[in-house]
């Protein structure tokens, strides 16, 4: 096992360095001689550079915003099929006949861990299954705090981020 593995590391290492050895060499760049860089092409460059530094920062703030409100939003997330599975279960009182889950099923905050759809689901199987694949067929997860915010952030980043490529893109001296 161990010869193996030597030869195939042996041979591997063949292979790459002959790869590298047959890479051709880059011709040089040739510049074209009509072209004189100006003082003043050399200063929109400049403004350019300056403009494109300036709007990296703020993608990257941005970005960071972005994030914090994305683990607000994550933390607050909960399905809006537990929501009504709560209302299907104020529906049928003999479930909570001597089962002290329904209890912590309905009245249990709405978040990740909310067993509402599932209970209701375990507690009459052959009845409720309809009801169950009705509720989870067309499953949400909705964020009770910073959703719409961070959903805001993310296409302002995501715009901020265009604008510095685009800065990059336009400084280059022959695009």
């Amino acid at each position: 096992m161990i010869r193996k593995r030597f030869f195939i590391l042996l041979l591997s290492s063949f292979f790459v360095w002959n790869t590298l050895d047959a890479q051709s060499v880059t011709p040089a760049i040739s510049s074209k001689t009509n072209s004189k860089t100006t003082k003043e092409e050399i200063l929109i460059r400049r403004k350019m550079l300056d403009f494109h530094q300036l709007s990296g920062f703020i993608t990257l703030g941005l970005w960071l915003a972005t994030n914090l409100e994305g683990e607000k939003a994550k933390d607050s997330l909960y399905r809006k099929s537990d929501e009504y599975a709560k209302i299907l279960l104020l529906t049928r009182p003999e479930y909570s006949n001597n089962d002290p889950l329904y209890s912590v099923s309905l009245f249990q905050g709405l978040d990740q861990n909310s067993i509402a759809a599932t209970y209701f689901l375990f507690k009459d199987p052959a009845n409720n299954f309809p009801l169950y694949f009705a509720l989870k067929s067309n499953e949400e997860w909705e964020a009770k705090h910073s959703g719409s915010f961070h959903k805001q952030l993310a296409y302002s980043t995501f715009g901020m981020y265009l604008l510095t490529a685009g800065l990059a893109f336009l400084l280059l001296k022959e695009l």
